[in-house]
């Protein structure tokens, strides 16, 4: 597993460990975090909980998870962000599918709120999935993304040059190789990260969407429904006496 993070002392004891009891045989399992420039206790607490620490200095998203990418020594790699969380059924379930059909390039699953979330963390995601759903997707996000380390070498790795939207640009280069990309809900994370006010919304989307024009072809509907929920919420506010 890969676990690009900047300044997550909050959560990566967290991360790591649930991670280390995602279903697959501990000594099988490698979990590598990357240290991207943070100025907290990041990386002592990700060595004190298990994980292997790699460090980057500079460079974008992409730069972050290809030093993992580079590093990793097993056949799957799994990348999730260091302020998610994983659930017991995640790493396991994703290698099935994948096993079970070679026409799968990748696997992920949804971002749900934490259960103790913020009115608007609810409001931006659900909490709860049904377990054992899979369906096709178009992009997978890689805060749950899972795949074989030859095929993300093959078709050259996450593109660095991105500000971000670098998972739906592998999605796109995997999909443009015939492959499939499926959504599991076995597969989901708990994302801690999301915004937990409306002005962290509008920062959020501003940042998220400054590479996407980029790499989406179509209409950005999570884009649009965020801003909708903003434009909307904001809305309600004014009008109140």
């Amino acid at each position: 597993a890969i676990i690009p993070a900047h300044n997550e002392q909050e959560f990566i004891a967290g991360c790591i460990a649930s991670v280390f009891n995602c279903g697959h045989p501990p000594g099988l399992l490698e979990i590598l975090v990357v240290d991207h420039s943070s100025t907290d206790a990041t990386k002592a607490l990700a060595s004190r909980a298990g994980a292997t620490v790699l460090q980057l200095k500079g460079g974008r998203i992409g730069a972050v998870r290809n030093t993992g990418l580079r590093a990793a020594r097993g056949e799957f790699v799994a990348f999730v962000d260091g302020d998610c969380l994983v659930p017991a059924t995640w790493l396991r379930s994703a290698i099935l599918i994948l096993e079970s059909d070679s026409r799968i390039g990748a696997v992920g699953g949804p971002c749900l709120s934490p259960n103790t979330g913020s009115w608007v963390e609810r409001s931006l995601a659900p909490c709860y999935v049904r377990p054992g759903i899979v369906k096709p997707a178009k992009t997978l996000a890689t805060s749950s993304f899972i795949a074989r380390a030859t095929l993300l070498k093959e078709i050259g790795r996450f593109d660095e040059s991105l500000i971000s939207g670098e998972d739906d640009d592998i999605s796109n280069r995997i999909r443009q190789r015939g492959l499939a990309l499926a959504w599991a809900s076995d597969c989901h994370i708990i994302h801690n990260g999301y915004p937990r006010t409306l002005w962290e919304v509008v920062r959020k989307e501003i940042w998220h969407g400054s590479s996407h024009i980029e790499v989406r072809s179509g209409l950005d509907l999570t884009l649009a429904l965020a801003m909708l929920f903003l434009f909307t919420s904001a809305g309600v506010l004014i009008s109140l006496p």
